[in-house]
């Protein structure tokens, strides 16, 4: 079994969140696959899908067509939501109630937080997996307009779905899988499979894809506003006029001094009086 397919009977693994995107829409494929690998590991608990986007036949076709009848799905897809007398958040919330030590397929979060609220559809999740000890898949599609911040920190394990280079054929079809997965001791494990899916069977068969050749999302940076004057007056010198600037001496530039010694110039006035033997006789006593 790969290590994708282990990631729901992983020991403290409770809440998995598989995030996909509007070409690479596998989240419901690939968590049939898991249903099937809890119950082919033997784990009978309960299995509730709560559906709130897709049409139940289409889901019920699938479940039926893998052998998986005993797992139930709530259709909340069909219900009236402008039915001021029903309160979507109470009544599933009373459902899951009833339902301890079960494992919830929440398909998807992002219609559920359109119909509630992000704020009331995240505590719901949050209700499920640590008040009602359930085990958590929940499905969320990145390319609603409301989108819910952080969702990589939401679940013990984070699932995005790209999608994949490789044509599908033979009812096969390939797509991507970036996982981030927090371990009991704190610890976080990171790496990357390319899926091979039957769309009949659903079994999987995946290959880790190096480090290397993984698509690393590009970072949009802001273009660095050039910062002018704001003086009303240009003062800015381009090259040319800094090298006339450097040619031009100026008067208070003098010559190097070798000798190092200060010297001081006067120059006297017809007025002045010389004599050093009385330098008084000019005086009028």
């Amino acid at each position: 079994m790969t290590q994708l397919l282990n990631l729901p009977t992983t020991d403290g693994n409770k809440f998995i969140v598989v995030d996909e995107g509007v070409d690479a829409s596998y989240s419901v494929n690939l968590i049939i696959a898991w249903l099937q690998a809890i119950r082919k590991k033997g784990i009978e608990h309960p299995v509730y899908i709560l559906l709130f986007s897709n049409p139940k036949y289409h889901l019920e076709k699938c479940l039926k067509s893998t052998n998986l009848t005993d797992i139930q799905v709530q259709d909340y897809f069909s219900t009236d939501v402008q039915d001021e007398e029903v309160d979507l958040f109470e009544k599933i919330s009373h459902f899951v109630s009833q339902h301890i030590n079960s494992i919830f397929v929440i398909d998807c979060l992002s219609t559920l937080a359109l119909q509630i609220g992000v704020s009331k559809a995240c505590k719901f999740i949050e209700k499920l997996y640590q008040k009602h000890r359930s085990q958590v898949f929940c499905i969320y599609r990145r390319d609603f307009h409301q989108n819910i911040p952080r969702m990589e920190t939401l679940g013990n394990t984070y699932l995005k779905l790209n999608k994949s280079k490789k044509v599908a054929y033979d009812s096969n079809i390939h797509y991507e899988v970036s996982v981030i997965h927090k371990k009991p001791g704190g610890s976080i494990s990171h790496w990357n499979e390319l899926v091979k899916q039957n769309v009949e069977t659903y079994s999987i068969e995946t290959e880790k894809i190096p480090d290397s050749l993984t698509l690393k999302p590009e970072v949009n940076k802001p273009p660095e506003a050039t910062v002018k004057p704001q003086a009303s007056f240009r003062i800015e010198m381009n090259e040319h006029e800094m090298k006339q600037r450097d040619s031009v001496p100026l008067p208070y530039i003098l010559p190097g001094n070798p000798g190092r010694e200060s010297k001081i110039i006067y120059v006297p006035d017809d007025v002045d009086d010389l004599d050093e033997e009385d330098p008084d006789d000019d005086l009028d006593i």
